[in-house]
């Protein structure tokens, strides 16, 4: 996981906000800030959750912002799996349409529909162990977000 302090200073310089304005929106001095913004203060869950406000994003992507997007993974993959099973269909169409005759001519065809169909198994394979490390990265998610919290309710009462 990247660094949580990290993320916010990258975060807020990516869409110009000075330090000012995230301290103003917070209640507190720029100086109060820049100490927490370098991780030398902890930031309380209140104020995660009005900076993330801020930045238009949950405290969860705050958390993990720039960490690999698997869900986009896992689309491109689903995309990739619909595109081979139409091509799939579409030639074992036209080779349904063809003449004995002509279909035995067509061997390196009907190798190439073999060849589509093991790349779709290929996908739904590679589907299948991306839904798995979805599952997984959501209960560690779940876990350090939780971690996370009661991390920072021990640090206030401190």
């Amino acid at each position: 996981m990247t660094n949580l302090y990290e993320n916010i200073r990258k975060i807020r310089t990516e869409k110009s906000l000075t330090q000012d304005v995230v301290a103003d929106r917070l209640g507190i001095t720029q100086a109060s800030y820049s100490r927490m913004e370098k991780g030398d203060t902890a930031i309380s869950v209140d104020r995660l959750e009005v900076i993330a406000d801020l930045f238009g994003m949950t405290t969860v992507q705050l958390l993990y912002w720039g960490e690999p997007l698997l869900e986009e993974e896992k689309s491109v993959l689903i995309a990739k799996i619909h595109a081979l099973e139409k091509e799939v269909e579409r030639l074992t169409q036209q080779v349904n349409q063809l003449e004995p005759l002509q279909r035995e001519t067509l061997l390196p065809f009907e190798t190439r529909i073999a060849n589509l169909e093991k790349d779709l198994k290929s996908q739904k394979n590679l589907n299948k162990l991306l839904e798995e490390r979805l599952a997984e990265k959501d209960q560690l998610i779940q876990e350090k977000s939780q971690m996370i919290e009661v991390l920072l309710r021990l640090t206030q009462k401190s």
